[in-house]
Order: structure tokens, then sequence, then C-alpha cells
């Protein structure tokens, strides 16, 4: 089994790719601003995907925009895209975009730079501990983790809450 490990974010979408994209030449020169210049550029390549998404005991089946499983509240400078989210809880935050029309896509996004897109009918926001995406047909959906390549979908996902044990040194007396 191919394992690979995540610390903040895990996502899937045309938009998601961008995070590697983007030139660095463009990152030094705009900073941030880069990447939503290179958002605005993919936005007319957004297209649905057929998929198939368990998440604890649940299912999802249907087109999707993309999805974000997220361990933190703040995501490539949209401070509020998951509101919840909370490293204490073990559990992740996920959205998942289901279909849309580009204008609507469009909208969303905006709503998103606010924290307002979690209750939007085309936008599913669920917290869960163990997720399942896979897709329907032949096309490839490459996975992002941490903003790097992370493969090609299918990919299940699991909250490894109190997992890993950190050692530190005791906290020496100043002289």
């Amino acid at each position: 089994m191919n394992q690979k490990y995540f610390t903040n974010i895990a996502a899937a979408g045309t938009l998601t790719e961008l995070t590697y994209e983007v030139p660095a030449k463009l990152k030094t020169m705009v900073g941030q601003l880069a990447y939503y210049i290179k958002g605005i550029e993919k936005l007319p390549q957004v297209k649905p995907t057929a998929v198939r998404i368990e998440y604890d005991g649940k299912l999802f089946e249907g087109e999707i925009m993309m999805f974000l499983v997220a361990n933190t509240n703040s995501v490539g400078g949209f401070e509020k895209l998951c509101p919840d989210a909370s490293l204490q809880d073990g559990m992740f935050d996920f959205i998942v975009v289901k279909k849309t029309s580009f204008p609507e896509f469009v909208h969303l996004a905006s709503l998103a730079l606010r924290g307002e897109h979690i209750n939007h009918p085309k936008v599913m926001y669920v917290k869960a501990n163990r997720i399942k995406v896979s897709l329907f047909d032949s096309h490839e959906m490459q996975l992002n983790l941490d903003g790097e390549r992370g493969g090609i979908l299918p990919a299940e996902f699991v909250n490894m809450y109190h997992h890993f044990n950190l050692l530190m040194p005791k906290e020496r007396k100043r002289k």
C-alpha cells in the first residue's frame, strides 16, 4: 500500500493543482497574489468529475468540481475556508463543491473569501475522520497534499489523531 501523509490539506480538482503550477518568479514578484492570478486563469478549465465518496458510514455519489480535506481553517489565503477546523478534535473538515456552472463557481469562490460558502446548497461541509474518494469514470484527478503532488485518486484519508508522540527536551535553567 502506498501511504502518504499530510498535515494541513489534501485536495483534488483542477483548482487544487495551481499550487505547483505557479511560477516561482511570479510568487517572488507578487507573493500570494500569484495564486489568485493563476486561479483566475484556471477557472474556465474547472470541469465536474463523477465520484463516489464514503465518509464515516455515509455515502455521496455525484459530480463534483473539487474537494478539500482539512485540519486547518486557513487554506491558500482563504482564512475562513473551514471555519470549524481544529487540530484538537480528531476530525477532518471535509468540503465538497458539487457540480456548478462557471458563474456559480465564481460566486462560491467569492463567498469562500468571506467564509460564507458552507451553507450554500452546492457545498457539502461535514466533519469526518475517515474519507474514501474514488472516481466513476476513466478520468484522472490529481491529488494535492499540503501543496505538493500526491498522486492520483482513488485515495483514503484517515485522521491519525494522537498518532505521533513528540519528544522535546526539558527546558534548561538559564544561568
